[in-house]
């Protein structure tokens, strides 16, 4: 499948040039001909490796894992805690240091720019669906968003809050240029990492109907209770943001940031 149609094409243009110039009949049908089984070539392998991909399970449908735009102490605190829930995720940065600290700690973890063209093909998204655009800067975050909606599609597109506006809301990009807001209003990048960097943790909560939500807020206190993550009953992976109505129900698990007076 590699990309090899191009020097064939060439290459056969010589020959029949060649055998053109020495008075072989037909030779001009060459050319024509290669084209030929180059598109035979390229539609029998589009055609033929979805059916073939599920018939040797080597696909996923519904792919649940997260592509992570910034490595820093919440990027890999939010890594490590989908990966011990059995998600697989990889954490891209431009920050060697960042790259390190995640490898070290057993995540992966790619050095590179997200905005470059080459990025797409030197990442292994094999079961990846949801992009998570956590950098300090919210115009990379924005722009991670747009390359990548049409890979993993809008609905699983999320960027982090960076700053406040004067009445004290979040400052978002233009809704047409950004993905959904992650997690809450309180839910800044400068606010989650100083949490983080506090020792406050992300914890996985079982949901049930002697322990619900409710029970839970009240025990912890709802101030101190930052949902991130919903675990469907069927392990599907659902994304906290501004404006959805997520509800926990018996079954599912509640991935939350405690803070660490809870």
């Amino acid at each position: 499948m590699a990309p090899r149609g191009i020097v064939a094409a060439a290459v056969t243009s010589l020959f029949a040039i060649e055998l053109t110039n020495h008075g072989v009949q037909n030779s001009e049908l060459l050319v024509p001909l290669m084209f030929l089984i180059i598109v035979a070539t390229i539609t029998i392998y589009g055609l033929g490796a979805f059916p073939l991909s599920k018939i040797l399970d080597i696909t996923d449908a519904n792919p649940q894992g997260c592509l992570i735009v910034g490595a820093h102490s919440l990027g890999r605190s939010i890594a490590k805690a989908l990966d011990d829930e059995g998600f697989k995720t990889l954490l891209v940065d431009t920050n060697r240091s960042n790259i390190f600290e995640a490898k070290m700690n057993g995540l992966k973890a790619v050095y590179g720019n997200i905005l470059t063209e080459s990025i797409i093909d030197e990442l292994n998204s094999e079961g990846i669906g949801k992009l998570l655009a956590i950098t300090p800067n919210n115009e990379v975050n924005s722009l991670a968003t747009l390359q990548f909606a049409g890979i993993f599609g809008s609905a699983n597109i999320f960027q982090i809050g960076i700053d406040r506006d004067k009445d004290g809301k979040i400052d978002e990009v233009s809704k047409e240029l950004r993905g959904k807001i992650l997690f809450s209003e309180n839910s800044m990048l400068c606010t989650l990492e100083k949490l983080i960097i506090d020792d406050s943790s992300i914890s996985s909560t079982q949901i049930t109907k002697e322990f619900d939500f409710e029970i839970m807020k009240k025990k912890y206190g709802e101030q101190n209770i930052i949902p991130m993550f919903l675990i469907t009953s069927k392990k599907e992976l659902k994304v906290y943001s501004i404006n959805n109505n997520l509800t926990p129900q018996p079954g599912d698990v509640l991935m939350n940031l405690i803070l660490r007076t809870a």
